[in-house]
């Protein structure tokens, strides 16, 4: 089973556009079944582009692509919060 901090690592490496920050939690899902919480915080100006959507559907994919070529135990649950949402909070 891979970290927390391992993860984030992995997910760093990738290098995705407009990627501000990972926040990464490990836990189960609702099955029981390993999961990882991830947290992509974009750049603001990114979350308001009209290709947000797109974008979004394209990190996360690559997202999956990662934890699938580098053998990454846990299932990745996405979600995409802009800075100022994170600042927010």
């Amino acid at each position: 089973m891979n970290t927390e901090t391992e993860i984030k690592d992995i997910l760093e490496t990738a290098h995705l556009p407009g990627v501000q920050d990972w926040r990464v939690s490990l836990g189960t899902d609702s099955t029981g079944d390993p999961a990882a919480y991830i947290i992509v915080v974009m750049a603001d100006e990114e979350a308001q582009r009209a290709d947000f959507i797109a974008n979004a559907q394209d990190i996360e994919r690559r997202i999956f692509d990662e934890f699938q070529s580098k053998n990454i135990d846990p299932w990745p649950y996405v979600r995409f919060r802009s800075q100022s949402e994170m600042a927010a909070e």
